[in-house]
């Protein structure tokens, strides 16, 4: 039985040693996804598809991207007591806000892969992650209508992208199981200095009031406003910049068998 498992362990030993054709060849261009479980300082999946190109002597450039696009729509409906012409009467309420935003980052990275000669590939890096967001409107209005009545006040505000750069450093384990295909995890270590000055582009307010049972009929106001900057300083180190699984493969030009890519 301890015969058996020294053999085993000896065919690990061998296969591994031997896996390094697995790993691709200079010049290969990897296409890569992960998924991102640690960032903000806590739990918070993002998903991210990273561009690379495996360079001689162990080097590597990485092009991560990632990118959003959300709308998020809140409204709550009541009835209150309000004055008409025909006196103090229930009409419905309609409350709600709409929001819209995207947000787009990209990291241009170094990293160096130790030169390890199995399926096990270790590397160092660093990247300088460039982010762009943006909430590209913000509306809230709010409707009183019943019959004879009608009225409607909407506000429509949108902004200006901020940018925020800042820079990582990357600890990194990739296991190759096929021939150019990887499997790997990563943590990253950031220092971010972040600063901005997001300011309101533009308010619009609409009234518009209808019904013969409102004392304003036919009615309706728009303003325009240009809000003042407002302005916001951070920087930080920590580990919270980011973790996860990434899944890579390769293309890649053929190995010449008597070279070594590490």
């Amino acid at each position: 039985m301890k015969n058996q498992l020294i053999a085993l362990l000896l065919s690990g030993i061998t296969l591994t040693s031997a896996a390094q054709d697995k790993k691709p060849a200079p010049f290969s261009f990897g296409i890569g996804y992960g998924i991102n479980f640690l960032g903000g300082g806590g739990f918070s999946p993002t998903q991210n598809v990273n561009l690379s190109v495996w360079l001689p002597k162990n080097f590597e450039v990485t092009f991560p991207l990632t990118f959003g696009y959300r709308t998020n729509l809140n409204e709550q409906y009541d009835s209150i007591l309000t004055n008409t012409r025909s006196g103090i009467r229930y009409v419905n309420r309609t409350r709600g806000n709409t929001t819209k935003s995207f947000s787009f980052a990209i990291a241009p990275g170094f990293n160096y892969h130790f030169p390890i000669k199995s399926n096990l590939d270790c590397y160092l890096g660093v990247s300088i992650p460039i982010d762009i967001n943006t909430t590209l409107s913000f509306k809230t209005y709010d409707e009183l209508s019943a019959d004879n009545f009608n009225s409607k006040r909407n506000v429509e505000t949108k902004f200006k992208p901020t940018v925020n750069a800042f820079g990582q450093l990357i600890f990194g384990c990739n296991y190759f199981f096929y021939s150019n295909l990887c499997l790997g995890a990563r943590l990253l270590a950031s220092y971010s200095f972040y600063k901005s000055s997001n300011s309101v582009v533009k308010t619009i307010t609409t009234y518009e009031d209808s019904g013969s049972d409102n004392f304003v009929q036919g009615t309706s106001m728009i303003k325009s406003e240009v809000k003042p900057n407002y302005k916001y300083a951070n920087s930080s180190f920590g580990f919270d910049g980011g973790g996860g699984f990434y899944l890579t493969y390769y293309f890649g030009m053929k190995k010449d068998k008597k070279e070594s890519t590490n």
